[in-house]
């Protein structure tokens, strides 16, 4: 091409031929490429050369050859099923997440290890006896408590695994929903996964937990831990910032630990404070996992007895202010006084309903949030002078080659 006209369209090996036909022989030791650029380049070249040129390939070109025209079917956007697309993203981000320890790896060694610390410090909590009843309290607390919070480690991991996944998605790579229902199917085992490095060692081989209870004691704990997930993966996407996220994060889990009903009494915090009551996974939690660990079993130190003002008795050596009950059930309504989310009554079923159906929440609108910004693209501003836009390129001039060499 030269000034956007063909000068010859055909086969590499047909050029010099095709040179020599029409009077233009290539010299000896000579690249045909760089000779034909030369021609054809006015910078190069006399202009009027370039023209004949031009005119010799319109009078000896051969005739277009005729092409049938049919209709093609309209190309798809994804070359993959929806279902295909589900199961390579979930292979690949149950890769990524063996390969990059940020995400799962990271925190399952962390959650072990402050697990572990806890049992540590509350080592004589692992007796079933009346002195170290409310400290099994405390424990259970601090292993709902400091696991959550270092959720805040997903809210930066999720965010930075966002920005390439929303390029995939608008390069039309695979749908958005794929990669919503991928991430729920590996975020599922994942929570179980880091539930059993939480208990496993320190719950139930450090501090004595009831062995009977443990899958019940298991599934509430991944939830509680699932509603903290989902509302990483939303604030993940709610700021472009990752900082921004995990200060967001920082700030809910902190009101969650506040409002769960042990540091304030739920009948004492203000409207509209107390709202942060009701949606607080841990205080749901809390009353769950203390219903599970201290039902059906006994404390020593105390005994239980008929037609008193308590049903039990402790023994004389036993403060006042220790005593409990003889049962778990009897411990949980005389820690139920105090704190009004410890009861014996039997909530699981509701205290796991309300969980999921905050982890819900969250779920849907990191959902929704996905969706804006997956698909939603920036509509380009028009300049706020086109005429001063026009004058720039009119004053922009073409650097001619003999200016470049020089």
């Amino acid at each position: 091409l030269s000034n956007g006209t063909v000068a010859f369209c055909g086969p590499a090996s047909q050029c010099v031929p095709y040179l020599v036909q029409i009077g233009r022989q290539m010299p000896a030791n000579t690249n045909p490429a760089e000779y034909m650029l030369n021609l054809v380049n006015t910078d190069f070249s006399d202009p009027q050369d370039v023209e004949k040129l031009l005119l010799q390939w319109e009078a000896n070109c051969p005739p277009e050859p005729m092409v049938e025209h049919m209709s093609l079917p309209e190309r798809q956007r994804y070359r993959t099923s929806f279902l295909g697309q589900c199961v390579t993203l979930l292979r690949r981000h149950s890769v990524l997440a063996v390969r990059d320890p940020s995400l799962y790896g990271g925190r399952a060694f962390m959650f072990l290890f402050c697990c572990c610390f806890f049992s540590v410090i509350y080592w004589n909590a692992r007796e079933r006896i009346q002195q170290q009843a409310f400290y099994r309290l405390w424990l259970i607390l601090w292993f709902i408590g400091v696991p959550a919070s270092l959720g805040v480690i997903a809210v930066f991991a999720l965010n930075i695994e966002f920005i390439a996944v929303k390029r995939e998605v608008r390069d039309g790579m695979f749908r958005p929903a794929a990669y919503l229902i991928a991430q729920l199917l590996l975020q599922i085992p994942m929570m179980i996964f880091l539930s059993i490095c939480s208990l496993g060692i320190s719950a139930y081989a450090m501090s004595n937990f009831q062995g009977e209870a443990f899958l019940p004691f298991l599934f509430t704990y991944a939830l509680q831990l699932w509603v903290f997930e989902c509302q990483a993966q939303s604030l993940s996407v709610q700021f472009n910032n990752p900082l921004l996220g995990t200060l967001g994060f920082l700030q809910n889990w902190f009101a969650a630990f506040l409002f769960a009903g042990i540091m304030v009494p739920t009948d004492d915090v203000i409207w509209p404070f107390r709202i942060l009551t009701y949606i607080s996974p841990i205080r749901w939690a809390l009353s769950s996992l203390c219903k599970i660990e201290y039902s059906d079993t006994t404390y020593g130190g105390a005994t239980t007895v008929s037609g008193g003002m308590r049903p039990f008795v402790c023994d004389a050596d036993v403060p006042p202010a220790l005593c409990l009950g003889a049962t778990g059930e009897q411990v949980l309504d005389s820690l139920g006084r105090n704190y009004k989310t410890l009861s014996s009554e039997d909530n699981v079923a509701r205290d796991s309903f309300i969980l999921l159906a905050i982890a819900v929440a969250f779920k849907l609108m990191f959902m929704v949030l996905f969706q804006m910004k997956t698909t939603i693209m920036e509509t380009p501003k028009p300049p706020a002078n086109p005429k001063a836009v026009s004058m720039r390129i009119d004053q922009t001039t073409t650097v001619s080659a003999d200016e470049v060499v020089g």
